[in-house]
This record gives C-alpha cells, structure tokens and sequence, in this order.
C-alpha cells in the first residue's frame, strides 16, 4: 500500500469527521517531538502533517513561525526530522504528510528528497509556495510515481477555473480548504458563508476536503461536521506546547488533554 492509498483508507472509515494535527519537526526538542506525534496516536489523530522547519513560513503565524526558528535555532535539519519521522512511522501506520515549504526541499535535493520520504513512508506533502505552474522541479511528477499524495491547497478567493487545474496537477485523495486568507493562528467561524464555500470545493473537486486556518476547539470540529471531511489543528496545539514549557508543564501531556478534549 503507498501513501496515497493509505490516506484514501482513512477518509473512508465511517468517522464522521476526521482529525489532522501539525506539529514542527524537532520542537520543541526532537525527543518530545516524537513523544507528542506518538502520543497524538495513541489519543486518536487520524492524520499528522510534519513541519519541516524553514526561517521563513509565510504561511504562517506567529505561534508557528516561533517553534520553526526555536527549532532551527537548537540545530534541527531536514534530515535530523526525516530520521525522527522514520522512527515515529514504525510504531504507527496512521498517514504521515510532511508540510513545508519549496526551499528546505530543493536545498536537500528535491529528487533525493521525495526518494527518501517515499522510503520512510511519508504519505502526502503539503507545501504553500509550490503551486504546479510555478513547479520547474517536476514535483507533482515525482509525487505521483513514488506514491507520495500532493496535497493541492484552494483558497476562498480561489475559482473554479483555477480548482480544475489544480485537479489536474495532483494527485491526492483531499484537498486542504484554507478557511480564510491571511496566515494561520486567528480564530475562525464557521458561518453560512464558509459552509458554502466548503459545498463548493466538494462539488468542485470531487475529493476528500480537510479544512483548516483557525480551528480551536471541539465545537468548532463539530461545526464542520457535514461540510468537510476533516478537520486541521495547527497553532493552537503548538500555543499549548508553548505554554506548557512558559509555566513548567510537561507540554507532551498537555497536547494529550488537548485533542482529548477535541475528539472526546
């Protein structure tokens, strides 16, 4: 089974709506890094996307942009979270999708790279600045024939013009609905407006559709119940780890208690 097959598996369960977390490769040390993403699967994550840390996430907020440069500041590589990766797929078989951006890739080699994420199981990429007419790497291309999911990501500004021809450069069970414009980290709601946007790309696409940008809390990942496939954590995971290293706390068990709360 390749990633691509895997990650179709998992949206086809009978859950209701799933649950992806992210966390940052290496933050915020590499040993309780691995300790949250095994302990997100022991408390019932259906999907982890894996940050690969980068100086410059513009995609993101300040909560994540400040666990990438914590992490790259204690020395973590590209490879140091490739090999952390490799020891966390042995203990799980939950989809594993790497989330970053075109630069580490093409420092480590893109060709070297999706070789090795194919032969560590890594299921999917996720990367913002790599939309496929600016892709001079063939990525897609690469993606494809390791098996290797590549997620394609549609924005609300994005037409329908725009989401076909996104279709026809990916090849992957879901597409990742950006809630809203802007980076991560703010709150989101999930008004009238939003729920039609999300019927949209559903009918659009014709994928899975795991919606992120802003989700907090359960009701929420309730809300969305219906309306996507499934739904992102992000920030607010890492604004835990990060408040559980303020205030003395053991912030692997925190993330514990916190997707407890999300899927309890």
């Amino acid at each position: 089974m390749n990633g691509i097959d895997r990650i179709d598996g998992i949206f086809r369960t009978g859950k209701p709506i799933k649950l992806m977390t992210h966390v940052v490769g290496g933050y915020p040390d590499m040993n309780r890094c691995r300790d949250i993403l095994l302990t997100m699967v022991q408390k019932g994550v259906d999907l982890i996307e894996i940050q690969i840390p980068f100086s410059d996430p513009t995609a993101d907020g300040p909560v994540i942009v400040a666990a990438n440069h914590a992490a790259l500041h204690s020395g973590v590589s590209t490879s140091s979270v490739l090999a952390m990766i490799e020891q966390v797929r042995k203990e799980t078989t939950i989809p594993l999708l790497i989330m970053s951006y075109i630069n580490p890739l093409f420092a480590y080699g893109i060709p070297a790279f999706v070789q090795k994420a194919a032969e560590i199981g890594i299921d999917g990429f996720i990367l913002p600045d790599c939309p496929p007419e600016e892709d001079e790497f063939g990525l897609p291309a690469l993606c494809k024939e390791h098996g290797i999911a590549f997620v394609p990501l549609i924005a609300p500004t994005t037409d329908r013009k725009r989401i076909a021809f996104l279709m026809q450069h990916s090849v992957s069970p879901f597409v990742y609905a950006v809630l809203r414009m802007g980076v991560t980290g703010r709150a989101t709601n999930l008004d009238a407006e939003t729920i039609a946007y999300l019927a949209r790309i559903k009918e659009a696409t014709n994928r899975f559709v795991a919606a992120g940008f802003g989700i907090r809390e359960k009701a929420q990942l309730d809300a969305l119940t219906g309306h996507a496939d499934c739904g992102i954590v992000g920030s607010e995971l890492l604004r835990r780890v990060r408040h559980a290293l303020d205030t003395g706390k053991d912030p692997v068990r925190m993330v514990g208690d916190f997707i407890e709360s999300i899927v309890g």
